[in-house]
């Protein structure tokens, strides 16, 4: 193996130093399993898996490797956590074990509900930028998506309905005693003795 890097290495930089060529020339070229570090200017030995992802180092030997998380795989957790995915179904589809999908993306496995809104989000951002920029297609799907939540029966409507139902009036403090009496004797209540005095002191003439 090691002879056979070194005959590659010097061709494949040179591929790599003509203009236009990208950086996974070599991967493109029918070479598997190599790619180009430019800060030394050697190709570096990285093996992929069948779905291109990077298999870590000691895969195989005694031990479980260490799993990698990048943007890509960030984005799958996200996006099947808005598809309501389990969470054992989540960690098969990236290979990893359920405590390790917890603790390695604690930030994107929140909530579901926060993971659909975020996608969502995401969604109607790109749509609103090609309707920025004229697309007829994006102007007309986002007039569908606006009709949809200001429809009575609506998303818009069901989620205020829903939040309005769900809001609770603050509960009164209860006040302690003398707050009590000092309240009784503002409202100058009958049904306490402070504030029958208070009455009788107020108005004279009710005691005649």
């Amino acid at each position: 193996m090691r002879p056979a890097l070194a005959a590659c290495r010097k061709p494949l930089k040179s591929l790599s130093e003509e203009p236009g060529i990208p950086e996974n020339a070599c991967l493109v070229a029918g070479i598997p399993g190599i790619y180009l570090h430019f800060g030394k200017g050697v190709a570096a030995v990285v093996n992929y898996d069948l779905f291109g992802d990077v298999v870590p180092e000691g895969l195989g030997k005694r031990g479980r490797p260490p799993h990698v998380v990048n943007d890509a795989r960030r984005a799958k957790v996200m996006l099947l956590m808005a598809i309501g995915r389990k969470n054992s179904e989540i960690a098969a589809a990236l290979g990893i074990s359920e405590p390790t999908l917890r603790k390695s993306y604690r930030a994107e496995m929140r909530s579901r509900e926060e993971a659909r809104f975020r996608v969502e989000g995401e969604n109607l951002l790109k749509l609103f930028e090609q309707v920025h920029e004229g697309n007829v297609a994006a102007i007309k799907e986002m007039r569908k998506v606006l009709d949809k939540a200001e429809a009575g029966d609506g998303e818009f409507y069901k989620r205020a309905a829903a939040n309005a139902t769900n809001t609770k009036a603050p509960k009164e403090k209860k006040l302690g005693k003398k707050e009590q009496e000092l309240k009784d004797a503002i409202e100058m209540s009958d049904d306490t003795p402070l504030g029958r005095l208070m009455n009788q002191r107020a108005n004279p003439d009710r005691m005649n």
